[in-house]
């Protein structure tokens, strides 16, 4: 069974973010418990995190009871209360009240979040509001996540949850110092354990959503000098057709620090790579060996040349797990899109 990459669902809007297993309450998803499906599509093993200390820190999702091929799916203490709590304040409402989050649960969340910067000592944020909005919106991201779970009748079991405790156990060198782990990371067993079936949860989302992306891709072979402006991409381009060496000019006028060196070699890249898509667009359109014209992206101006094209290459382990986390991403990007969010203002 493959280790639960719990940090996984920290992508998209934010990226960089893991949630607290201390505010599994955050998210009431109302229309029912994620349901039973054959088996998740193959993983794309992307080594995210699988740290014991932030394991856990997979997002906040609590359900209502239902039933998964006959196994009672029932909703945390916490969660029953804060169901039938009157009245619940709520921070975000999520596609008509199938997900809702606790204004409870959030400010849990921050104050975990603050506690974290302190103890590592760093500073508060400058602006809180913005901070809030970003724990907000990470929690929003897990709820859409769990939705889109309960669409695909996507179920983790009992036996699934204490198979990856088990491993963690074994990790943190035995029950004991597991324990003291999860303390320090001011949660309970209880909350752990919701922790690691959301996490598995998601892990399974990113599989079926990433389960197009073969062994092979269609890739290219490129090299190019990126310079600030339209002039002397012009300029570089004539010295280029006038038999100039490539490799000599990116190394004495690119811009690009991390391939001058390298003569401005970009190596092998499938479509989805690059973050420069005007760049990776005429990559794999232009004739082999043939320099392209200036090509304008964020970052100034590039005059590129693509070596080799080959249409299966097989992708090397980091590529493919660049190209399933881009794809996660994006189809997280649209169900946040797709979304009727309807986000509460915080009392004054």
């Amino acid at each position: 069974m493959e280790r639960a990459d719990r940090n996984w669902m920290a992508s998209g809007v934010a990226k960089s973010r893991v949630l607290s297993a201390s505010v599994w309450v955050a998210i009431l998803i109302i229309s029912g418990a994620c349901t039973a499906t054959p088996t998740a599509a193959p993983s794309t093993n992307i080594p995210i995190s699988t740290a014991a200390g932030a394991a856990t820190r997979a997002g906040a999702v609590a359900t209502t009871a239902g039933t998964v091929s006959g196994q009672a799916v029932v909703a945390t203490s916490a969660a029953t209360r804060a169901l039938t709590a009157t009245p619940v304040a709520l921070a975000a409402i999520i596609n008509k009240g199938k997900a809702q989050i606790t204004v409870e649960a959030l400010n849990a969340e921050i104050n975990r979040e603050l506690e974290a910067k302190r103890s590592l000592g760093d500073p508060p944020p400058a602006d809180l509001k913005a901070f809030r909005d970003t724990v907000l919106d990470a929690l929003i991201q897990q709820a859409l996540i769990m939705l889109a779970a309960d669409t695909q009748k996507v179920v983790v079991t009992s036996q699934d949850v204490d198979s990856e405790i088990a491993d963690d156990i074994k990790i943190a060198g035995g029950r004991d110092k597991w324990l003291a782990q999860i303390g320090a990371d001011h949660m309970s067993e209880a909350e752990y354990r919701d922790g690691v079936r959301l996490a598995l949860i998601t892990n399974k989302m990113r599989d079926i959503v990433t389960a197009a992306i073969g062994p092979t891709a269609e890739q290219v072979h490129t090299r190019h000098i990126l310079v600030n402006d339209l002039a002397t991409a012009t300029q570089i381009l004539a010295q280029l057709k006038g038999g100039a060496d490539f490799a000599t000019l990116a190394a004495k006028l690119s811009l690009d620090v991390t391939t001058k060196q390298t003569g401005g070699d970009l190596g092998w890249f499938p479509r989805g790579q690059l973050l420069q898509k005007s760049v990776e667009d005429s990559a794999f359109s232009l004739p082999l060996n043939q320099y392209s014209a200036p090509i304008k992206s964020d970052l100034g101006y590039h005059i590129i040349e693509t070596l080799e094209k080959v249409k299966d290459r097989p992708l090397d382990p980091y590529t493919r797990s660049r190209l399933a986390e881009q794809t996660f991403e994006v189809w997280l990007t649209s169900l946040v899109k797709a979304a009727q969010i309807q986000k509460i203002p915080a009392a004054s």
